[in-house]
């Protein structure tokens, strides 16, 4: 469970870091952000593979309205999922280009910074879904299945 939250919240903290060290141009803090956005995408497969694994022992658990949202959330991970793969790949070029082309350090860490961005859209994306498979409350609904609007 611990790890389910990483591609987000992680993901956010690092583009945050690499947002302030593009801004302050400092050479070894572009490389860590770059590399926590390289470790944060990288955790989006193993997320993605217990969610998968796990699937079939949610859906006992949740409530009709639930396995609804479950499926919609391994759809939508199984869409989105890949998005991590060139967040990761950006990350790992912008750390490892600029070796010999130092020049390049700054175009590929704002394309990374806009690459990571989109993997947070997408994260958020799958998350929403996820989180209303077992808490009702971020359907709208009561705990008894009802809408708040009946």
């Amino acid at each position: 469970m611990l790890l389910n939250h990483v591609p987000i919240t992680g993901l956010a903290i690092a583009v945050l870091g690499l947002a302030i060290a593009l801004f302050s141009r400092g050479r070894r803090a572009i490389l860590c952000a770059l590399t926590m956005i390289a470790v944060c995408s990288a955790a989006a497969w193993p997320v993605y593979l217990t969610g998968k694994a796990s699937y079939r022992t949610i859906r006992k658990v949740a409530d009709d309205r639930g396995t609804d949202w479950l499926d919609e959330h391994m759809e939508r991970a199984d869409s989105w999922t890949i998005v991590y793969a060139g967040v990761f790949l950006f990350a790992v070029a912008g750390v490892l280009v600029p070796i010999r082309w130092k020049k390049l350090q700054a175009p590929f860490a704002i394309a990374t910074l806009v690459v990571a961005i989109g993997g947070l859209a997408a994260g958020a994306y799958i998350a929403e879904a996820g989180g209303k498979v077992r808490h009702p409350e971020f359907r709208g609904e009561e705990k008894g299945g009802q809408s708040s609007g009946s």
